[in-house]
This record gives C-alpha cells, sequence and structure tokens, in this order.
C-alpha cells in the first residue's frame, strides 16, 4: 500500500469511529431520558410543596439534558447515520429520540411556563369566533 492509500484508509477507519462513538453518545442519552423520564413521573407526583423547592433545580436539570439531546441528534445528522444502522445501534430511530426530546419540553411547558391570563384568553377565544379574521 502507498502512503496516500494507507492515509486515506486511516480518515476512512476515522469517521466509522466517529459514526460509532456518536450512536454510542445516543445510547448513552436513551439511558438518561429514561432516567429523566421516570424523575418526572415521580416530580409530577409529588406534593406541591417540594415541587415548589426543587423547581429551578429540575428546570435546569430537565433543559441540560434537552441541550444534550439535541446536540447528539445534531451530530448524527451531519454525519449523515443510516436510519437502518442508527436502529440496530440504539434500538430506536431518530423520530424516536426527538419524541424523547420533545416530551421533556412538553414537561417545561407543563410545569414551568407561566399560565396565561384569563384576559388573554378572552381575547384568542375571540380571535377565534371572529370571522373577519382569515384563517391561514
Amino acid at each position: 500500500m502507498t502512503r496516500e492509500e494507507i492515509a486515506c484508509m486511516e480518515r476512512t477507519l476515522s469517521f466509522i469511529d466517529l459514526k460509532n462513538s456518536a450512536l454510542a453518545n445516543v445510547s448513552r442519552w436513551l439511558l438518561v431520558w429514561e432516567g429523566m423520564r421516570d424523575l418526572c413521573h415521580r416530580y409530577g407526583l409529588s406534593p406541591e410543596e417540594i415541587r415548589v423547592d426543587l423547581a429551578d433545580d429540575f428546570k435546569a436539570l430537565i433543559k441540560e439534558v434537552i441541550k444534550v439531546g439535541m446536540k447528539i441528534t445534531e451530530l448524527v445528522d451531519d454525519l449523515e447515520i443510516d436510519s437502518a444502522q442508527f436502529l440496530l445501534a440504539t434500538g430506536c430511530d431518530s423520530e424516536s429520540v426527538s419524541s424523547c426530546i420533545a416530551f421533556l419540553e412538553n414537561k417545561i411547558v407543563q410545569w414551568f411556563e407561566p399560565e396565561p391570563s384569563e384576559e388573554i384568553v378572552s381575547l384568542v377565544m375571540e380571535s377565534l369566533r371572529d370571522e373577519s379574521i382569515p384563517v391561514v
């Protein structure tokens, strides 16, 4: 083999290692997500005073898990990993990972976003009833 062929082979092997590493990170993140899902369930069942005490820390934890999940999925997208390889390596498809992230985002909205005031709800309901506003 020539030096150029060896260098090409090394680049190819490095790229394969990078893909495998990304898939391993997805698998690890899915384990973290499973733990977060269980924590979310327990948080939801907790008494109000405990949820209030834990709210800031728990929200920050959920946001970090979301951020890591999004970075990992971006890396997988950038590497253009085949969906069959993704499924084989992680046991789920990329849409499932996106759903896990959406689940956590929904929990942030459910628990930590302020509820709209009665005035805002009334305005929205009025606008829905107003036929002069075009529906897109």
